[in-house]
């Protein structure tokens, strides 16, 4: 080897040394190194695979900037023990190793689109401070072919993106906001601190492992039909709190092989499809309208909140509802046998129906509610929600609800407890000793067909309002119900706007926690019978109270005594003598004592309370007030 001896002029010298056009050699040794004085050296490698070592040049030498540039190959660069700056410009100058000094060292883009080749791993050893693009564009630092470790926690990085290349490489970024792109292989990516951008791009570039670290982080889709792949479990402990298709197309989140666990519920969702792939996975979404698909294997899957779009695809997949809040989501199990599952606690199943079929279902075989009280819940539209088939089958569901909206409700061969809530809806409980609920006053004039077994109205611990049309002495819009059960509260029977017959006399359906029978607007006929001892209403109209033998004490409310309401004592044969004779007042009201009357049941039959009216007021010499 010939040694050269470069000697500096004792002022500002320039020392520049270039490659000849192959690989080549440059190795400044202390003994060959001048009198300098904050002079300068530039070293250009140009073409070949160069080896370049100025480590021996150190700030005694006089020498205050040194400038290397590999050129085109694969190089090594060794700076010196002062300030270096390694110059890379345009894309194809290789790979190449470098090793900074004692003091600054930047790596730096002399060029638009430059690609920064780094041959190995790279981390805080390699005594590189800053890597910037220098005011360039689309600067790339690249790692080469095989898996390397590029940590550049110890190293600025300026407007420059990291791309690991091939191999499954580890990288983690710095305290900046970086932006990392694995490239081909699986990669494990750690932003560290900052805003961190995660980029992926096309359908090959393997399942990769990310951690965002502090800040904000956003992994981002740079291509139509892009997947996203992750390795193994992903949830909040990942700390990405953005997955993107960024305005792309056909962008799928995946999972690779194993049973993985992939919660989204801390991570927002753009525009992007999530597949658990193969194996048996875990997938829960988060607040959005998501769109998760179980992929192959047995998987259990959860949109949470939000009307998401579920998947099970092949195999036996369970869909996860916990609680209220879950929204209506649209559900295909696909193969196997796929089950809608509850928890433990009090969970909504939301379904919206048309002409029988649960449109939002397809491919479900069985609801489970599992533990706690579990509801099938209709839309504030008008549903059909028919569970005759069997298909799919109701385990642990404690109530069908149609929501708000005029639905018609259809339950099973067991024994249903069946909502209609507000709109006037079409419930039939078929096979089984049914429950129909009411609560409150909007429930709205329900026709209840209870079918087959002994079927209950069942009101709830509120004042609640049961609302009955009829005519010619029947209830038109209760089938097959042998109980009407006010339970807590102040109940009320309540007809309609029309002219409604309401007669309760034959015991079927029997009464219990009634507190008052109201015939609503209209002309009603109502009965006053031994079903209940309780309070009737006529309310507006022309109303007429027939009182039967048997009937017990009952207070009228509201009896008009200007001869619009009246009252039929036929059954009891009594004259309006008998009648006035009968009739005391008591405080504010009126009381017609019936208990011995003749024709009555005697002491089981009860008094008329006409409440708010006087004796004087009441007509005992016409037929005003009384038929007779």
């Amino acid at each position: 080897m010939t040694t050269k001896t470069i000697n500096g002029t004792g002022g500002n010298d320039a020392i520049s040394i270039a490659d000849n056009g192959a690989g080549f050699d440059v190795t400044l040794n202390v003994n060959t190194i001048g009198p300098f004085v904050d002079d300068t050296i530039i070293v250009n490698g140009g073409f070949g695979n160069d080896d370049i070592d100025l480590s021996a040049l150190t700030s005694a030498s006089g020498v205050t900037n040194v400038t290397i540039n590999g050129g085109v190959g694969n190089d090594n660069l060794t700076g010196s023990q002062i300030n270096n700056t390694f110059l890379v410009s345009g894309g194809g100058e290789g790979s190449d190793t470098y090793q900074g000094g004692a003091d600054n060292d930047t790596i730096k883009a002399q060029s638009n689109n430059t690609t920064i080749g780094l041959a190995g791993n790279f981390n805080a050893s390699n005594s590189v401070e800053t890597i910037t693009a220098d005011g360039k564009t689309g600067v790339t630092v690249a790692g080469d072919g095989s898996g390397n470790i590029l940590d550049f926690t110890g190293t600025a990085l300026t407007d420059v993106l990291i791309d690991g290349g091939f191999g499954n490489d580890t990288i983690t970024g710095n305290d900046d906001a970086n932006t990392i792109r694995g490239g081909v292989g699986n990669d494990t990516i750690n932003g560290a601190g900052g805003e961190d951008t995660f980029l992926v791009s096309g359908g090959g570039e393997g399942s990769d492992t990310y951690q965002g670290g502090a800040d904000n982080d956003t992994i981002k889709a740079q291509s139509n039909n892009t997947t996203i792949g992750l390795a193994g479990n992903f949830n909040a402990s990942n700390s990405v709190e953005t997955i993107t298709a960024d305005g792309k197309t056909g962008v799928t989140v995946a999972g690779d092989g194993g049973n993985n666990t992939l919660n989204f519920s801390g991570t927002t969702l753009t525009d992007v499809v999530v597949n658990g792939g193969f194996g048996n996975d875990t997938i829960t979404g988060n607040n959005q309208a998501n769109t998760l698909r179980g992929g192959e294997g047995a998987d259990s899957i959860r949109g949470s909140n939000g009307a998401d779009s579920l998947f099970g695809d092949n195999g036996n997949d369970t869909f996860l509802v916990s609680g209220s809040s879950d929204g209506l989501d649209t559900i295909n199990g696909g193969n196997g046998t796929d089950k809608w599952l509850g928890g433990s606690g009090n969970d909504y199943f939301y379904v919206s129906g048309t002409t029988g079929n649960l449109d939002n279902l397809t491919s479900i075989e069985a609801i489970d509610g599992a533990g706690g009280y579990d509801r099938i819940v209709g839309t504030s539209g008008n549903d059909t929600i028919d569970f005759s088939s069997g298909n799919p089958s109701l385990t642990s569901i404690e109530e069908i609800d149609g929501g708000n909206g005029v639905d018609t409700i259809t339950g099973t061969d067991n024994a249903d407890t069946i909502r209609g809530n507000n709109g006037n809806d079409i419930l039939n409980g078929g096979l089984g000793a049914d429950t129909f609920l009411v609560s409150g006053s909007s429930d709205g004039l329900d026709a209840i067909d209870g079918g087959d077994g002994a079927d209950t109205w069942l009101g709830g611990s509120g004042n609640d309002y049961f609302y009955v049309s009829g005519t010619t002495g029947n209830l038109d819009n209760l089938t097959s119900i042998e109980a009407i059960d006010g339970a807590g509260g102040y109940d009320r029977i309540v007809g309609t706007s029309g002219n409604d017959t309401i007669d309760f006399s034959s015991g079927n359906p029997s009464l219990a926690g009634i507190e008052e029978t109201d015939g609503g607007s209209g002309n009603d006929t109502i009965t006053v019978s031994n079903a209940l001892a309780t309070s009737y209403r006529g309310s507006a109209g022309n109303d007429t109270f027939v009182v039967t033998t048997s009937s017990a004490e009952s207070a009228i409310l509201d009896f008009d005594d200007s001869g619009d309401d009246v009252i039929n004592l036929s059954n009891f044969g009594l004259t309006l003598a008998q009648i006035q004779a009968l009739s005391a007042t008591e405080g504010a009201n009126v009381r017609i004592d019936l208990t011995s009357a003749a024709g009555s049941g005697g002491a089981g039959t009860g008094d008329i309370i006409l409440v708010g009216t006087t004796l004087a007021s009441l007509d005992f010499a016409g037929n005003s007030d009384f038929i007779i």
